[in-house]
């Protein structure tokens, strides 16, 4: 039997999770729970937990946020969810809002002070994401206006939600609105710091503004998380292309990303058809 390496699996959970692939996430997590019963990783369990949540897959997220309330607390060094940094609170906080979600409201109760806030919270992303999806259905049918206008509806009732940013920039940058998609990509990658879609529009929209070395840096973040991607390897070739046709900007290239640069040169798939 092939030997589990940890690291490997905690690395491909964070590659899903960057991709709000928490299917994929959740897969990774059990097979590194499990192959580690003795010392149950709790940061891993806590991730699991939220990955439930995100999945609507309640009782799972109620029976991780459980065990978890049952090992030693710790810090998180990245919250899961805004403003709670421990694993204790974060479980407590995913149970209550699960409980909430399977209608029972006085097992909430013993979870959570702020029942009242959570209840409230839990029908406002319920609501947002309705308009979410008539926003996408407007985008798909080319009233960008109209997606934008239910896109913004949507984020005021849940101002936490990268994806809603991210299809603020999309619709922006389907309608050549540069500094308004910039604003909300930043502002997608404020809230998930290393979401690999925001990182990718990122880099879409410095191309359409001709700031091609910050466009191959956020293209380059992508390639961490996914260094097997076409498309995105096309499109870092792309900019790279542009870098090399431009010149040097004043302050030459940054060290990171003229490193790159050597390697696309010498890399196969920069001249691929």
């Amino acid at each position: 039997m092939a030997q589990v390496n940890p690291i490997m699996l905690i690395s491909a959970a964070q590659i899903a999770m960057s991709k709000n692939n928490y299917d994929d996430a959740v897969k990774h997590l059990s097979n590194l729970i499990n192959a580690f019963p003795k010392v149950t990783p709790s940061i891993a369990l806590i991730q699991r937990c939220n990955c439930y949540y995100q999945l609507k897959e309640y009782q799972k997220c109620i029976d991780d946020g459980l065990t978890v309330l049952n090992l030693p607390d710790l810090q998180l060094q990245e919250e899961i969810v805004a403003g709670i940094k421990s694993i204790h609170a974060t479980a407590k906080h995913r149970i209550a809002e699960s409980y909430t979600a399977l209608n029972q409201p006085e097992k909430a109760k013993e979870y959570a002070d702020n029942i009242e806030e959570i209840e409230k919270n839990f029908k406002d992303n319920e609501t947002s994401q309705k308009l979410r999806e008539e926003g996408n259905e407007l985008y798909k049918s080319g009233d960008i206006e109209g997606a934008l206008k239910k896109y913004k509806e949507a984020f005021e009732l849940n101002k936490t939600s990268e994806i809603i940013c991210g299809n603020i920039c999309a619709a922006y940058l389907k309608i050549e609105k540069l500094d308004e998609a910039e604003y909300w990509v930043n502002k997608s990658l404020e809230l998930k710091p290393h979401w690999q879609k925001g990182f990718y529009r990122r880099g879409l929209v410095l191309m359409k503004k001709k700031e091609y070395y910050k466009a191959m840096e956020a293209f380059n973040e992508c390639l961490l998380t996914a260094p097997n991607d076409t498309e995105i390897k096309k499109m870092y070739a792309e900019v790279a292309k542009s870098c090399t046709e431009f010149g040097l900007n004043e302050e030459g290239y940054p060290k990171e990303i003229k490193k790159g640069l050597e390697e696309l040169q010498k890399d196969s798939w920069v001249n691929e058809k």
